[in-house]
């Protein structure tokens, strides 16, 4: 979903406004791949560090432990994290922008730090979620839009610009929505490793509530854009 999203944006809206962009499409592609690997990385090693909570809620989709030992997904996780990391480098330096290349170590690391504590705490864990798979809308705009900005460009830039944030902050709320739910279903095993998430806190029947009451945020905001 992240990848088709972000070719969505490129071949199917910005290739149609008729501006320069930064990136050529190969390297575009090389961006899409990047956030892939990074976000695949992220998914091992949370598999990794959810072994003992998917034995009680999803025992027989569990693919660390079964299907791959946790040593073969360790170094799947290097491997991938290190190849979106790599090629972040690479694209930081064709934009001329090589401080940007701390992007991609901040973001892998987060995901790191999300799979190993910091999902145990209270909405931290669903806020970062959120945060980090709006970004990946973000990110389209500072290595695609940002480069290629100028003085005779800057206010279509800034609208287009624009049009990214709206969407990231759909996609922050809908995603944070995503991530109660999937503590709502996943709220035993949750429970017996000592995880304090919402539905924990305040019990699974009010998070739900909780959920169906900020869905309406999501829908006003699609409504207030319409009009």
């Amino acid at each position: 979903m992240l990848a088709l999203m972000q070719l969505v944006f490129r071949f199917g809206y910005f290739q149609f406004e008729n501006v320069t962009l930064a990136l050529k499409d190969w390297q575009y592609l090389l961006l899409v791949l990047s956030s892939v690997c990074i976000a695949a990385g992220g998914y091992v090693i949370n598999d990794i560090f959810d072994q003992g909570t998917d034995a009680i809620n999803k025992p027989s989709r569990m693919t660390v432990g079964k299907s791959i030992s946790e040593s073969q997904a360790y170094n799947l996780y290097v491997g991938l994290t290190i190849v979106g990391v790599g090629i972040g480098f690479y694209l930081s330096n064709v934009i001329s922008k090589p401080g940007f290349a701390s992007i991609f170590v901040l973001i892998a690391a987060t995901l790191y730090l999300y799979a190993t504590s910091l999902k145990q705490m209270l909405l931290i864990g669903n806020v970062i979620v959120a945060l980090l798979l709006s970004f990946s809308v973000v990110i389209i705009g500072v290595f695609d839009l940002y480069p290629a900005t100028g003085p005779d460009n800057k206010q279509q830039m800034g609208i287009l610009f624009s049009i990214l944030l709206d969407y990231a902050v759909f996609a922050f709320m809908i995603n944070f929505m995503r991530e109660i739910v999937k503590d709502i279903e996943d709220n035993d095993g949750d429970f017996n490793q000592g995880m304090y998430t919402l539905p924990i806190a305040i019990g699974k029947s009010r998070a739900a509530k909780t959920v169906f009451a900020l869905s309406f945020i999501p829908l006003a905001t699609i409504l207030y854009y319409i009009n």
